[in-house]
């Protein structure tokens, strides 16, 4: 469930080269998320010739939404498409059933992902992705990079993972979401109300709750309330499973002493 830097992409990018000159926060798309929120909003398209395009249609609305104006006006805005790679990703490599209980991509969608990395290019939109990794790792990386460099960043997407790259209010450069549905944004404070803990604790929640999504099992009987208060307590996930045996609640120490295993 944590967001890993990755340390190659299919792209070479320099964000000051590529990106940088009108004072714009970076803003990086979980492309291959919104592919999927994409079709299943949008009704069954198809084209002439029968291919399916409505998710082509409902991307195509959102890269209007972002910068068609901006386009038009011969503006260059820093934006990047971040897709998952085909195939296993070195998550498989740790643990074989990642994500196993996913069903699989429809088949009317299939086709229209290579009709919609065709439409980005015609948008003239960098698009990234890295074989053996997933796109919130290939963001993360961007992101890291960018924050390095001075810039600031905003992330398109609903993946709860990438609540850990998010920074203080006051913090300069920073990293905000964006909620794809909602449009609105993620900030450090609303992660802490949601989730009881800050961004940079979120993956360790996660560890210990589990995560259904990703059929990642966590520890039985902890939920995010009580991982929460955890890690509150002593600080990280690595300090929890540490000091297990000094747990005071007879019922938590059990559970986090027997799950050690499926929260490393």
């Amino acid at each position: 469930t944590s967001t890993t830097s990755s340390s190659s992409t299919t792209t070479s990018i320099s964000i000051h080269e590529d990106m940088n000159g009108n004072g714009d926060p970076l803003l990086l798309v979980d492309a291959s998320a919104y592919i999927f929120r994409a079709y299943y909003s949008m009704p069954t398209l198809h084209r002439s010739d029968g291919t399916p395009v409505g998710a082509v249609l409902g991307f195509c609305n959102m890269l209007n939404r972002l910068v068609l104006h901006r386009l038009w006006n011969g503006e260059r805005p820093r934006l990047v498409l971040v897709f998952d790679a085909k195939g296993p990703t070195f998550r498989h490599d740790l643990y074989d059933l990642y994500k196993a209980n996913r069903k699989e991509c429809p088949m009317d969608l299939i086709p229209q992902f290579d009709l919609i990395r065709t439409v980005a290019q015609a948008y003239g939109i960098q698009q990234l992705d890295a074989t053996g990794f997933e796109a919130d790792d290939v963001i993360a990386t961007l992101a890291t990079m960018a924050i390095q460099e001075g810039v600031d960043v905003n992330i398109l997407s609903g993946d709860k993972d990438l609540m850990q790259l998010i920074t203080p209010e006051n913090a300069v450069p920073s990293v905000h979401m964006i909620d794809p549905k909602e449009m609105a944004r993620t900030t450090y404070d609303g992660v802490v109300e949601k989730w009881g803990v800050p961004p940079e604790l979120v993956g360790d929640l996660l560890a210990l709750t589990g995560d259904a999504s990703d059929n990642i099992p966590g520890i039985k009987g902890i939920g995010p309330k009580g991982a929460a208060e955890l890690l509150n307590k002593y600080g990280s996930l690595d300090n929890v499973l540490e000091n297990a045996n000094d747990i005071p609640q007879k019922g938590k120490r059990t559970n986090v002493l027997n799950g050690i295993d499926d929260a490393k």
